[in-house]
């Protein structure tokens, strides 16, 4: 087909020619987004969070072999697809923040085709509308963040199971949903569960004809996630199928202490352990080593065991949960699209609270159709995974896709139909999920503005930019006078400045507030040491150590304050705890105690 045909095609055809216009604006205004990001927010320039551990994953990918190193803790898939893109275009962060935009725009296009294939066209460009307007997708794609390949991948995966189970029934189209759904897995290990109703709805409609269309949907996700499990299984010799994690993530979200949203892990240690030193933790505290997979089975056993013995506490966090996911605001304490300033964002209107509730008429009060509840698989996928596990992030969830679909098919409804008893209580259905999900209420005491300038300042602070720094974490203490991390925060920039007296002040203010920071107390020890004053250098890495007697840095500092005082039997115990905890060595230190 000639370009000429392709131009007369879309002219002939009013359904692609809204949806060109569409996309065209939508590039448009995407890009500007994109500029203004670039160019006023210094998470660009310095990576925060979750954007930092997938960089790092991604360069090790790229300078060392895929088959070395530990068990993943992180899920693999995206750090993967940065690593392609840094191979094709080097170590460029605008180049994955262009690529994610253009992603994001290839799954409106698939979000048309579905809502054209299962309903009509006009389904299918209110959703992309309605998607398009959404602002929280477009604040995403800007991260180094799995937000649009995932939305992308599971997408195109849904596209090919309805072509396969309703309309071409052949094995390409089983497979390729399969195999999408595999690489969408290696993202979101969460959403296994995708192949488990993939295969019930294939045999409820198709009975034992569809056995083999279920094998090859199988076959296809296992070809994408095998690599990865043999990968594991070498690196760690225990039978891990992507990550680590799940065991804990189950239990960090069904125990005593959990709450409806990502509390941290079930245990004190540094940020960003690695699975070595979490597996070392594990046998320094129960006294047995454990394989990874152990690891994740010990837990979810321990969660298992929460469940059973506290049915009442666990149904109360249940239901918080439920509640949580449902809710209009974006309850991540960083990454907050609700304190994002980009101008651009007042075209994106559209609150997650309007999707929901008109997705709410087609779930609630219309008949149950099997495309109904095609459109539905991934959405409960997600939803129950959220509650099992916690409720976090669920405006970026790749569930927004479909919800749109089915909002788009209420919307057109509501439209066309003439008034009855009916749409009266549709509308009510409408109004009551809408004003709900706006009413919850964020579960933090934080307050999230003041978080927000902080972690400004702290990448202001990365970036050499000293005095943004200290102009954004002073906004933070104004708004929350109290805030340990803020003054902890302003110490790390003097820290950089090698202005100790600013710095021993703000670490000394920051123990005013929240004198149970073991960091705090190690960084303050540090000083005190640089400094010579071994005896206020003790007292708080004395505390550190009571604090978190597994952190590889403060059992580091009490091996060097044991050979201060001249106490060589307790500087080696010290030493070997902070190597066996994976501590970063020092020559001088590994010298004096190996002769290596």
């Amino acid at each position: 087909m000639s370009i000429k045909h392709i131009f007369t095609f879309i002219q002939n055809n009013r359904f692609w020619k809204g949806l060109l216009l569409l996309i065209l604006c939508i590039a448009i205004i995407k890009f500007l987004y994109l500029y203004w990001y670039i160019n006023h927010n210094p998470y660009y320039r310095a990576l925060m969070w979750d954007s930092v551990e997938y960089d790092a994953i991604a360069q090790q990918f790229l300078h060392d072999s895929f088959w070395k190193g530990d068990v993943f803790i992180m899920p693999p898939g995206y750090p993967l697809f940065l690593r392609l893109i840094y191979l094709l275009f080097g170590h460029s962060t605008l180049s994955v923040l262009i690529i994610q935009n253009l992603l994001t725009l290839f799954t409106i296009v698939l979000i048309a085709l579905i809502g054209r294939t299962l309903f009509n066209g006009k389904v299918g460009l209110i959703a992309v509308a309605l998607y398009s307007l959404y602002g929280a997708m477009h604040f995403y794609d800007n991260k180094l963040i799995d937000n649009s390949l995932v939305n992308l991948l599971l997408v195109g995966s849904v596209l090919f199971f309805i072509q396969g189970l309703l309309y071409s029934r052949t094995y390409l189209n089983f497979f390729l949903s399969g195999l999408l759904s595999g690489a969408a897995v290696l993202s979101k290990p969460n959403i296994a569960m995708i192949f488990l109703l993939y295969v019930l709805a294939i045999l409820f409609r198709l009975r034992k004809k569809g056995i083999m269309y279920a094998l090859i949907v199988l076959l296809a996700g296992s070809i994408t996630i095998t690599p990865i499990a043999v990968r594991n299984y070498l690196v760690s010799h225990s039978p891990v199928m992507i990550t680590a994690y799940g065991g804990l993530a189950f239990y960090g979200g069904n125990r005593a202490d959990a709450k409806p949203y990502f509390s941290g892990l079930p245990f004190t240690l540094p940020a960003g352990p690695t699975f070595n030193m979490i597996s070392k933790y594990i046998q320094e505290t129960t006294g047995k080593a454990m394989s990874p997979a152990e690891i994740s089975a010990h837990y979810y056993k321990k969660g298992l065991r929460f469940i059973v013995q506290n049915p009442v506490e666990w149904l109360k966090l249940t239901l918080q949960k439920a509640k949580l996911s449902i809710a209009n605001y974006e309850q991540e304490a960083n990454y907050s699209y609700d304190l994002e300033k980009n101008p651009c964002k007042k075209i994106f209107f559209i609150p997650f609270a309007l999707i929901l509730a008109l997705a709410s008429i087609t779930i609630l009060t219309r008949k149950f159709t099997i495309e109904k509840a095609i459109l539905l698989i991934p959405v409960v996928v997600i939803y129950v995974t959220m509650i099992i596990l916690y409720a976090l992030p669920r405006l970026r969830t790749p569930a927004i896709p479909f919800l749109c679909i089915l909002a788009g098919h209420s919307l057109y409804q509501l439209i066309i139909e003439k008034y009855s008893g009916m749409k009266l209580i549709r509308f009510f259905v409408f109004a009551v999920v809408f004003f709900f999900s706006l009413s919850i209420k964020p579960p933090y005491t934080m307050n999230l503005q003041a978080n927000e300038y902080l972690q400004y300042g702290l990448a202001y602070g990365n970036l050499k930019d000293f005095k943004k720094a200290e102009y954004w974490i002073n906004k933070s203490l104004h708004l929350e006078p109290a805030n340990a991390k803020a003054y902890a925060g302003m110490a790390a920039i003097y820290k950089l400045q090698d202005r100790d007296l600013d710095t021993l002040h703000y670490y000394q203010r920051a123990l005013k507030y929240n004198d149970n920071d073991a960091e705090i107390h190690n960084n303050l020890a540090s000083l005190y040491f640089i400094n010579n004053n071994i005896e206020k250098a003790s007292y708080h890495l004395t505390r550190a150590y009571q604090l978190n007697p597994y952190h590889p840095s403060i059992l580091y500092n009490m091996a060097l304050l044991k050979i201060k005082e001249k106490n060589m039997k307790e500087a080696q115990h010290y030493y070997d705890r902070a190597m066996f905890f994976g501590a970063r060595d020092t020559f001088q230190l590994r010298y004096y105690f190996s002769g290596k």
